[in-house]
Order: C-alpha cells, then sequence, then structure tokens
C-alpha cells in the first residue's frame, strides 16, 4: 500500500484527473455553502428580498420588484427572478430563498479553479486556490444568506475566460450573462469586461477590443429594454437606482450603511482571510528580504494573458473601493479569487502542500459534523421575540397588522412568513410606547387594537 506521503506527493496529484478535482471542489461546496441553507432565520435584506420574489410568485408580475407596502426600485429584477424560480421548484421556504446565492458560490469556486489551473499549469494550485475561497468566513457569509455577489462575480469570471479568447459566440454568451448581470446589480457586471478591455488596449490589440464592443452591446440591448420598460411606467426607478444607489455610493449621500475609514478593506481582509493571511504575509517577506526576483520563482505562469487581466481586475476593484465613502464588508467577495490564487501559489511552490491540505480536512470534517448535529443557528433568528406573540395575534385576532412603531426589515420578515395584514386593521403587531395599552405583550412587542 501507497503511504501518506506516497499520496501527498505533488507528482502523483498532479497525475489525478481533473473531474477528481471538480468532484472535491463541489463535495467541499456542499458542505460549506449548503449545509445550513434550511435554518429558519430570514431577516434583515434577506427577508427583503426573499419577501419581492414570493410577491412575484403570487401576484404574476415579474418587472417590478414589490415588497407589498411600496415598490422597490433599489435593484433590477433579475436575482428576483431566480429566487422565484427556486420558489416555484422547490416550494416558498428558506432553502429555496438561499439556494440561488449557494449555487453560484459553487459556480464560483469551479472557475476560480478553471482559472488558477489555466494560469499555473498545476492542478494542485488550481484546487488549493478553489478551497482557500470557499474555506472562507465571508464567502460561506455571502453564500448562505440572500446576496447578489456570489451571481456577479460568476458573471466577471465567466467573462474574462471567454473573452481572452474571443468569438462571435463567446461574445453574444458574455453579452448575455452581463445583460443578466445589469439586471441584477449595474455597472458591477461589467469589471470583468473593463479588465479585459483595459489589457488589449495596453497591448494595442485594438482588433479583439471590437468583440467585448459586441458583448457590451448585447448587455446594454438586454438592460436598455428594462430601462425603456421603467422609463414609460416608473420613471421614478431612476432616480432611485441611478442617482441614489450608485452615485449616492461615490458621494456619500445613499441613505443605508455608514462612512467607513480608508484602509477599511485591508481591516476585512485580516479580519476574514483566516488562517491564509500567512501565506500572504510570507510572500510579502520574502519578497521584502529577496527582491522582485522571488515574485518570479513563485509565480511561473503559464497563461500569461489570463494572469494579466486577472491581476487588473483585482486593481481595479480594490482601488475604487478605497475612493467611495460608504464601504460594504460584501464587496470584499470580489477580492478573494485573487488572493486565493496568490496562497496557492505559494503553498504548492514552497512545499507546503501536507499541512494545508491536512487543515483543509479537518475543517471540512469539523464543519460538517458541526453543521449535522449541533442544534446551534448559523444564522440569527431576529424574529425569536416576535414568533410566540405572531402565532397568538394570529390565532385569537382577525386580520392582525403590523404597525409602523417596528422598523421595515422585521416588517419584512413578518410579511414573507406569516402574510399579515397590511390594509386597514383592527389589530397591529407594535413595539415600545404603543405597548402602553396592548391586549398582549411579549417582552418589547405586543398586539394593541386601533382605529385606522
Amino acid at each position: 500500500m501507497k503511504s501518506i506521503s506516497t499520496w501527498f506527493s505533488s507528482k502523483s496529484l498532479e497525475q489525478i484527473g481533473d473531474r477528481y478535482y471538480y468532484f472535491l471542489i463541489t463535495f467541499i461546496s456542499l458542505i460549506f455553502f449548503f449545509s445550513r441553507l434550511y435554518e429558519p432565520s430570514l431577516s434583515g435584506d434577506a427577508a427583503k428580498y426573499a419577501l419581492i420574489a414570493k410577491n412575484m410568485l403570487k401576484s404574476g408580475n415579474y418587472l417590478v420588484p414589490d415588497l407589498g407596502v411600496e415598490l422597490y426600485f433599489k435593484k433590477p429584477p433579475f436575482f428576483f427572478w431566480l429566487i422565484t424560480l427556486s420558489f416555484k421548484l422547490f416550494g416558498i421556504s428558506e432553502f429555496s430563498a438561499r439556494l440561488p446565492s449557494a449555487i453560484f458560490a459553487l459556480a464560483d469556486a469551479l472557475l476560480v479553479y478553471l482559472i488558477a489551473r489555466r494560469i499555473s499549469d498545476s492542478k494542485l494550485v488550481a484546487f488549493i486556490s478553489s478551497s482557500v475561497f470557499i474555506i472562507n468566513f465571508e464567502v460561506i457569509r455571502i453564500s448562505t444568506v440572500i446576496r447578489f455577489e456570489s451571481f456577479i462575480l460568476f458573471v466577471n469570471l465567466s467573462t474574462i475566460l471567454l473573452l481572452l479568447n474571443p468569438s462571435f459566440i463567446r461574445s453574444f454568451v458574455v453579452g448575455v450573462l452581463i445583460g443578466f448581470g445589469l439586471l441584477t446589480k449595474g455597472p458591477f457586471a461589467l469589471l470583468g469586461l473593463a479588465a479585459v478591455v483595459i489589457y488589449f488596449v495596453l497591448k494595442r490589440e485594438f482588433g479583439k477590443v471590437s468583440y467585448q464592443i459586441f458583448s457590451l452591446f448585447v448587455g446594454s440591448l438586454i438592460f436598455g429594454i428594462y430601462l425603456f420598460y421603467m422609463a414609460t411606467h416608473y420613471p421614478e426607478f431612476f432616480k432611485e437606482f441611478f442617482g441614489n444607489q450608485i452615485l449616492g455610493r461615490f458621494k456619500g449621500t445613499l441613505n443605508e450603511g455608514t462612512p467607513r475609514s480608508f484602509f477599511f478593506y485591508e481591516r476585512i481582509l485580516l479580519k476574514h482571510f483566516w488562517i491564509w493571511n500567512v501565506f500572504l504575509f510570507y510572500l510579502i517577506f520574502m519578497v521584502i528580504k529577496n527582491g522582485r526576483e522571488y515574485l518570479k520563482e513563485i509565480f511561473s505562469t503559464k497563461d500569461k494573458d489570463l494572469w494579466n487581466v486577472f491581476v487588473i481586475m483585482f486593481l481595479i476593484v480594490f482601488l475604487p473601493l478605497h475612493l467611495v465613502s460608504l464601504k460594504f464588508t460584501r464587496y470584499s467577495y470580489y477580492l478573494y479569487p485573487f488572493l486565493s490564487l496568490i496562497v496557492g501559489y505559494v503553498v504548492v511552490k514552497k512545499g507546503l502542500l501536507k499541512p494545508v491540505a491536512l487543515y483543509i480536512a479537518a475543517v471540512t470534517l469539523i464543519y460538517s459534523l458541526i453543521a449535522m448535529v449541533c442544534p446551534c443557528k448559523f444564522h440569527k433568528d431576529k424574529l425569536r421575540d416576535l414568533r410566540p406573540l405572531v402565532e397568538v395575534g394570529i390565532n385569537n385576532f382577525h386580520s392582525l397588522g403590523i404597525d409602523k412603531s417596528i422598523d421595515k426589515l422585521t416588517a419584512y420578515s413578518l410579511l414573507f412568513y406569516y402574510d399579515l395584514s397590511i390594509n386597514e386593521t383592527r389589530y397591529f403587531l407594535a413595539k415600545g410606547t404603543k405597548c402602553s395599552e396592548s391586549l398582549v405583550k411579549f417582552k418589547s412587542y405586543c398586539i394593541v387594537e386601533e382605529k385606522r
């Protein structure tokens, strides 16, 4: 029988077929991204997005996101369509609501493998890079709530892979993806396209830029059709989406989020990149000690075009993020593919494969055991105090509504879970000072009777 050392030799592992690494990446992703999707704790923005998809399914209006109490103009509808499709296939549940984010996080992990495989010509570098991407606090968090980042990263990584060797078919496919990306989160879908265009312009290969222009045209056409519909029916969409959600982030006037320091993302990377920061610090130390030649020794890239575009994409994400006054933790998600590739290179080139592989296996095993047997919740249940009161209200009071004393995000959670009334009612869930003359009270919440 082969010894463990023999199995962990780079030569033996490089001979394993790519499909086995695809299987391993999928298996690890299923554990970290899918194991807790069922938890009954949709709250905050996640509940809001799930409510929009639920209302789309019930009303049949798929063009304008609707919260039931108001129309939602902060985001275009494409990702809500994905959640709605999930609801149709698997029923309305927390699992179905979170499923699209997790699926695209898995797709992102596979794309990281493909990109690292082409750049390094090493299955080990590619596998370690993908594993580092998966076993990452922020990536796990984003993939197990309802966020758009995993889909937008999928669009951008696919754009890079397809447009480096462009053709008409590839450009058309990228254009469709970009169109869907624009219909999800606006200009964030153009990061990969911008990186490819910048690279070919710097190389003066202007002929290839025509393919990117075609992709942009197709994507803009898809997005433009939706914009035309909104312009003719809901012109207020433009003020909110373009004026507030996009320009407001740069001007600092967005009515959500808080201003953060210039080096906010450095702190986030240090906090959330777990043990992998050790390898980044090691690389920096060795470059300072040995000079740029050390970089050439580590990064012997096979596909220099893809490597250069990958670097450009990291820079056009990382540098502008510092200039935006309102910084959001979730935007660090776009940085992890590049950082994971750096770690993969260092681990394999410096002969650290065995301890890192054992660490990946141990963390995966421990996480899977916790996910299977631990009753603890990975997502905070912000409705915990309200659930008993809601059940009492629904069972004992006719036409229960939600008072304005309850914050909007909590109200969206209640609307998703309980289909509470939002019209004229006699009985309302309330909080705080409203509870002085309440019929039923539970902690800081109550049911009050009020004519409206």
